[in-house]
């Protein structure tokens, strides 16, 4: 059977206007609420999507004096007929893209003379004579 008496502390109306919160609910029904950490609403990203400094160290070597490459980077976006014609609701934003194209420039350079190494984080583009690392 249940406490009838304590199912009824529990749907008294407390002092405020909107209710009990849960902070106060939850030791009466001896359950442990944990705060949710506080975000920043205006943050992009959270901390752990941040990489720390050390995970970045490959993009400054000092002991490496290589010219940096030169590079362009453009928001790729799909346009179709319907888009066009029909006036769908993509806006040339760079949110409504749908790739990110990087156009980097060795000149002086064959094609063979340049590795090229693309993860899922970085991109690396290196020859004799110049070299890019870029986090993505």
């Amino acid at each position: 059977k249940m406490d009838i008496r304590a199912l009824q502390d529990l749907l008294e109306a407390d002092d405020d206007v909107l209710g009990p919160s849960q902070s106060q609910v939850a030791p009466r029904i001896g359950g442990n609420v944990e705060a949710a950490p506080k975000r920043d609403p205006k943050a992009i990203w959270t901390d752990e999507e941040i990489p720390n400094e050390e995970a970045l160290g490959f993009l400054v070597d000092k002991s490496d004096t290589r010219e940096r490459a030169d590079f362009d980077m453009a928001y790729k976006q799909v346009v179709s007929s319907e888009d066009v014609y029909l006036g769908t609701e993509k806006t040339p934003s760079s949110a409504e893209s749908s790739a990110i194209v990087y156009t980097i420039r060795f000149p002086g350079h064959r094609r063979s003379e340049i590795d090229v190494d693309v993860t899922k984080t970085t991109l690396r583009a290196e020859s004799a004579r110049r070299k890019l690392v870029l986090y993505l």
